[in-house]
């Protein structure tokens, strides 16, 4: 009866051993395959995306995110991507409006903060001025 199970004991542990190699063979296999997918995916996504947008020249939001996800994709910030393609999509009209609009806005910040300041300035003092009423009121009582 010991020699029997002795006997048995062989293959049992060939076979464990050929099911360890196998299952490490496979993880290997498997390793490997998703390496080279994720080089291959890493290298073609952004060339279909740029190919993509080209083709979706139609709308400039389509284009804006089409060019932040293929930034996204690239490791990118994308951001500057995604504006420079929707200024690229918008018409001549829409750009002139929106470099007058920048001037102003940079031209007169300054006058507006000044501004702002002299509001704050003139709404300090007049409630300086609106408390000491009040405490002159409440000393004559």
């Amino acid at each position: 009866m010991a020699s029997l199970d002795k006997a048995g004991a062989r293959p049992r542990k060939f076979l464990a051993r050929l099911a360890g190699w196998l299952r490490e063979a496979a993880g290997r296999i498997v390793r490997d395959l998703l390496v080279k997918g994720s080089e291959v995916l890493h290298r073609e996504v952004p060339a279909w995306l740029d190919k993509l947008a080209n083709s979706a020249s139609s709308s400039p939001s389509v284009q804006s995110g089409l060019a932040g996800l293929s930034a996204a994709i690239r490791g990118k910030h994308p951001l500057w991507p995604a504006v420079k393609a929707a200024v690229a999509g918008l018409s001549v009209k829409v750009k002139v409006l929106l470099v007058v609009g920048l001037a102003l806005v940079l031209l007169l910040g300054p006058v507006l903060l000044v501004l702002l300041l002299l509001f704050l300035i003139v709404v300090a003092v007049i409630r300086t001025m609106r408390v000491r009423r009040t405490e002159e009121l409440f000393t004559l009582w």
